[in-house]
This record gives structure tokens, C-alpha cells and sequence, in this order.
């Protein structure tokens, strides 16, 4: 899995509305979270991305753009996006390609770990979240970018 300091493979992945995403473009102007997550409509995947959807605004003043990424396709990112009122975009990598590069993906290849990347303006992961089901891993990076220790 890549780690600080790591450049971060660049990508291009359709958003839920199928609208394509660049993250070098989006490094322009700041930082990138790339919060990875196994299922839409998973118990603990929709407490993840409602907990980082209630900081959404404050990441936002910081300059820093939130992209949730998962191997479901475009309806069903649609559909969770949608019941959960997601203020940010998400990804749709169904051919499991960025999820190779970032070496997020599970136990013989099924599912996306849930890992968090803060992805700094120069295109160096500048932070690391990995925990399965402690979301207060993913909380203190967060908490981290927020206070630009990160």
C-alpha cells in the first residue's frame, strides 16, 4: 500500500452522474482525501462517509476536495449518494483499476479496503488511514488535515 511521502498514481474515474474526475486537475487547486470504501449501502460504510460528509464543510474552507471511491457502478453510487445527501462526488472504479494502484483492494482481489489518502497539492500522499471498522482511525486524520498537520 503506498504510504507518505509516496507519489499518488494519477487517475480519471466518472463520478456517480458519469462525469469524469481527473485528480490532477483537482490538485490545482489543494489538497484530495480519497476515502475508499468496500459497498455502497454498507452499515459501516455509510457511517464512514456520514462522518466525513459532517466535516465536509470545514474541509472544504481548507481547500481540501473529498472524492469517495469504490468498485460499485454508477446507479448504485448514484442511489447511496442520494439517501445519504453526500455533499461530495463519488467514483465509480469497477475495473479495479485505481484500486490496484493504490493497493486498496481485499483478500483475493474482492472489495475495496477501507482506506483514507490526504493527497497534497504537489501529488504526495501526505496522510494514511487504514482501519476496517474503527472509523475513529479515519476520524484523527480528518482531525489531522483539519488542523494542517497533515
Amino acid at each position: 500500500m503506498l504510504k507518505v511521502g509516496d507519489n499518488a498514481p494519477d487517475f480519471t474515474l466518472p463520478d456517480e452522474e458519469g462525469r469524469p474526475v481527473s485528480l490532477g486537475s483537482l490538485l490545482a487547486a489543494g489538497s484530495v482525501l480519497l476515502v475508499f470504501y468496500p459497498r455502497d449501502f454498507a452499515p459501516a460504510c455509510a457511517r464512514q462517509l456520514a462522518m466525513i460528509s459532517e466535516r465536509n464543510t470545514e474541509l472544504a474552507a481548507a481547500g481540501v476536495v473529498v472524492l469517495g471511491i469504490s468498485t460499485d457502478d454508477l446507479e448504485s453510487h448514484r442511489r447511496f449518494r442520494q439517501a445519504l445527501s453526500l455533499p461530495f462526488r463519488l467514483l465509480s472504479d469497477v475495473d479495479q483499476t485505481v484500486c490496484h494502484a493504490y493497493d486498496v483492494l481485499g483478500l483475493f482481489g474482492v472489495n475495496t479496503r477501507r482506506v483514507t489518502f490526504v493527497v497534497g497539492r504537489d501529488g504526495r500522499i501526505a496522510g494514511v488511514a487504514k482501519a476496517t471498522l474503527r472509523m475513529q482511525t479515519h476520524a484523527a486524520l480528518l482531525k489531522r488535515v483539519l488542523d494542517r498537520s497533515v
